[in-house]
C-alpha cells in the first residue's frame, strides 16, 4: 500500500485486549480508561474530523476486538466529528 500511496502516514499499534477475555470487563465504564492506546503525539494532539475504525478483527473470541479502536476514536474525533466503524456486523 505504501508503494502506491507514499504520502500515507502509517502507525502500527499493539492491542492489549482479547475479545473473549475482556468483553464483560469493559461493560464497566469505570474500566474504559484502560483502553487507552500508546499513539504518537502527532496523532493524539490533533482533533480529527473523521475517524475510521476498520481494525482489528473483532468477530472471534481470540481476536482483540474493536474496544480499544472505538474508545480511541471517541478521544481523537473533534466535537461534531464522525466516527465510522466498518464491518461492525461481520459474522
Amino acid at each position: 500500500v505504501l508503494q502506491s500511496a507514499p504520502n500515507l502516514d502509517v502507525v502500527q499499534v499493539t492491542y492489549s485486549t482479547v475479545l473473549g477475555r475482556d468483553l464483560n470487563k469493559f461493560r464497566d465504564r469505570d474500566k474504559w480508561g484502560e483502553l487507552a492506546m500508546n499513539l504518537p503525539p502527532r496523532i493524539l494532539q490533533h482533533k480529527w474530523d473523521v475517524v475510521l475504525v476498520d481494525a482489528p478483527m473483532g468477530f472471534a473470541p481470540e481476536n482483540p476486538g474493536r474496544m480499544q479502536s472505538i474508545y480511541m476514536a471517541t478521544k481523537l474525533v473533534r466535537k461534531g466529528g464522525l466516527v465510522v466503524v466498518d464491518d461492525c456486523e461481520r459474522p
